[in-house]
């Protein structure tokens, strides 16, 4: 679909292609974050992580095809990213699958088809496709049902409303604030997101990946605390008679902060729901991306010179709410299990516990029929 944005030649067919690029994405995150969890179970959190650099290094990217642009147009660089994207499919494709494999059993499927060959080819489709939608709708409902996904859900909602909101109307408002930096803001604005993002990513899902090993404490509760700290630091970045660079200071300590929430967020979702069910609540919590643009398109409303203040308030304030958000997702959170490793631990200690106890007694047994064989053979003399 990026491939024929190079042969677009009107606005709908540039339109056609992005909605085909959409419907395609629609079905990588939840796919591949399932895939993750199973392959990783006792490192959700930083799998996540890992995967959510995309997020950061595609910002770095998009900044570079901006100067690319520039410089060989957009069709050069729609043609430059398709070709690199379906390589890098290619090579996935290629990859072995670490998984047992089921066997397969197209039987019932064919039975299927000879059955329905006679009622028509699109009777039998649009049966297919209604039994479907009824499993997805089954799926759907059996993972929005516990409280604890529908917290965790909330809270997602407010910080990509936040995450949103900063990624709309950031640059506008300090194009207002700082009219003669708008060129250092765009340089600095991208090697934060890429580094001090991606950076934060990963940390937090190490980190939440640790608590939960030493069971001292679960990933909603290291959110929580991510939301909490990044308020205050997003309020002083857009801080009235505050110079550029301690703004930008600011917003830096603030990436550090809010983005090491995915990772340990999504761990925590997969943990609440049974792992065949894993792909629906991805699913679910992708499609949470578009209630986020709520927030973003209410500050569309906001006069210009109120921009700032609103901007300031709206996201401090998802940034506070989805942290009461998350710590009642922790409150529905089982205590943290032993580990596998503690657990074989303890399992082997126990053995050799009855191991001892098992010797010390066949030993006892041991001495005690040499005596009674002592005795037997003094009392005959």
């Amino acid at each position: 679909s990026i491939l024929l944005l190079v042969w677009a030649n009107s606005y709908w067919e540039v339109v056609a292609s992005r909605l085909v690029l959409g419907f395609a994405q629609a079905f990588t995150n939840p796919a591949s974050l399932s895939l993750l969890a199973q392959l990783f179970p006792q490192s959700r959190a930083t799998i996540s992580s890992i995967f959510n650099l995309g997020i950061y290094i595609g910002a770095a990217l998009g900044s570079l095809a901006a100067a690319m642009n520039r410089d060989q147009g957009w069709r050069a660089c729609c043609l430059y990213y398709g070709v690199a994207s379906a390589v890098i499919c290619l090579l996935c494709r290629l990859a072995s699958d670490p998984r047992p494999q089921p066997v397969e059993n197209n039987t019932r499927l064919l039975e299927s088809l000879d059955a329905n060959a006679e009622q028509g080819c699109c009777r039998w489709v649009s049966s297919q496709i209604s039994r479907a939608g009824r499993h997805l709708v089954t799926q759907v409902t059996e993972v929005v049902t516990s409280k604890q996904v529908c917290w965790l859900y909330l809270a997602a909602t407010l910080r990509f409303c936040a995450g949103f909101g900063i990624l709309v109307w950031l640059p506008p408002a300090m194009a207002s604030r700082f009219p003669n930096d708008v060129g250092s803001f765009g340089l600095a604005n991208s090697l934060i997101k890429a580094f001090a993002g991606s950076s934060s990513s990963l940390v937090g899902g190490v980190i939440a990946d640790h608590l939960r090993s030493t069971g001292r404490g679960n990933g909603a509760y290291f959110c929580a605390c991510a939301s909490l700290l990044a308020a205050p630091l997003w309020w002083f970045t857009l801080q009235p008679g505050s110079s550029f660079r301690v703004s930008m200071a600011f917003l830096l300590l603030e990436y550090l902060a809010a983005e090491s929430w995915m990772g340990p967020c999504l761990a925590t979702l997969q943990g609440a729901v049974p792992q065949e069910r894993c792909g629906a609540a991805q699913g679910v919590f992708s499609s949470l991306t578009a209630l986020g643009n709520l927030l973003p398109m209410v500050l569309g409303f906001v006069p210009d010179k109120q921009l700032v203040f609103a901007l300031q308030v709206s996201v401090s304030s998802c940034y506070l709410l989805s942290a009461m958000c998350f710590v009642m997702v922790a409150s529905f959170t089982p205590p943290p299990s032993v580990t596998t490793s503690e657990s074989q631990r303890r399992l082997t200690e126990d053995l050799q516990v009855q191991m001892s106890d098992s010797v010390i007694s066949a030993e006892d047994e041991c001495v005690q029929s040499s005596t009674s064989e002592t005795r037997g053979v003094r009392s005959r003399h």
